[in-house]
């Protein structure tokens, strides 16, 4: 497998995984958190050094013996995050590409439905091994030159020079598929490190002007929250140059999308995120908002930034990370701005 890779660092992991199959340790961290997912990528490469690094793990897993026979255990069909009992580690491209489409899709209402799963630990564990075996099939897939019988999606495949029925994946697919799996991975781990705040209303002030004031906020919240995973990174890549606003993003997956309407001043104790946060962002303004795809670094490594709170907005939840990058979640928006009163109100 030759790739180009202009940056002597990437070029280095490559040839010892190549080597050994293995990466550095650090790669992982730096896709994730120390590259920014939104960078243009080169012309010469059509890949960033996000979208790089992403696809070195890849390849990286896809070199690791794994047992890819069975199916993913603990995550049962109720959960609506399998499409076929099949392995994932005999999947034609197009079979794994539905099933990672169908997990940006799912994501959300699986994430919704598991403060109340009996069963959320199982299904947590069981989705990393998916998403796991999807990762290191999608590398096999890229490692070598196939037939139709195993890339069987036109949009995603080219024919190789010099062969007379090779076919290899496109830089598109690499690039689409690994931005996904980024976004996948930054979902789990914000899940595996927030600390989780027991979740009950508790009155901030808000008034009906700042409801009346937060409208626009709150339709774009929502725009945001009903997006499937990595949406709109990987809409940003797809067109380069063309967006202008998540709305393009969202009538792009679903053009029979209408507005939410807004839930009353009265009823805001019992009405969903969407609804309160954006009265909380005219409430204190210093918090920030970032979202799934962002530059941010929320690694253990990562600098302290003083004085820097920020709502981490992501497909289906709203996290809180305050300087420390430690990250707070609760069911209800209020409890977590008890978090940020009670550090700032300490200083």
């Amino acid at each position: 497998m030759c790739i180009p890779m202009p940056i002597e660092s990437l070029l280095a992991a490559y040839n010892v995984m190549k080597e050994t199959g293995e990466l550095p340790c650090e790669i992982w961290d730096e896709w994730l958190w120390k590259t920014d997912p939104e960078e243009p990528f080169a012309s010469d490469v059509l890949l960033n050094r996000c979208q790089l690094l992403g696809f070195l793990i890849c390849l990286s897993k896809g070199m690791e013996e794994q047992d890819y026979s069975t199916g993913i255990a603990g995550l049962d069909s109720q959960q609506r995050l399998t499409l076929m009992e099949k392995p994932v580690g005999s999947m034609t491209l197009r079979e794994l590409k539905d099933t990672v489409q169908n997990l940006q899709i799912e994501w959300p209402a699986f994430l919704q439905r598991l403060q109340a799963n009996p069963c959320a630990q199982a299904n947590l564990d069981a989705v990393l091994q998916l998403i796991d075996q999807c990762v290191g099939r999608f590398g096999q897939l890229c490692l070598s030159v196939y037939g139709e019988e195993a890339l069987d999606d036109l949009g995603s495949i080219e024919a190789v020079s010099g062969t007379e029925s090779g076919l290899r994946v496109t830089l598109a697919c690499i690039r689409r598929t690994v931005c996904t799996f980024l976004v996948l991975y930054r979902h789990l781990h914000l899940l595996s490190v927030c600390k989780t705040v027991p979740g009950q209303w508790c009155d901030p002030g808000i008034t009906k002007y700042h409801v009346e004031a937060s409208n626009d906020e709150f339709n774009l919240l929502c725009m945001h929250l009903t997006l499937p995973v990595a949406a709109k990174l990987n809409y940003k890549h797809d067109f380069p140059g063309m967006f202008n606003h998540v709305s393009q993003v969202v009538f792009f997956h679903n053009s029979e999308y209408q507005r939410k309407p807004r839930a009353a001043l009265e009823a805001l104790s019992t009405a969903g995120v969407e609804h309160v946060l954006p009265a909380l962002m005219q409430l204190y303004p210093s918090i920030k908002v970032r979202y799934e795809e962002d530059f941010v670094d929320l690694s253990e490594s990562a600098r302290i930034q003083d004085n820097e709170w920020f709502w981490m907005v992501v497909a289906g939840r709203v996290y809180l990370v305050d300087p420390k990058r430690k990250v707070w979640y609760s069911s209800d928006v209020t409890s977590l701005l008890g978090v940020y009163l009670a550090q700032t109100r300490a200083r």
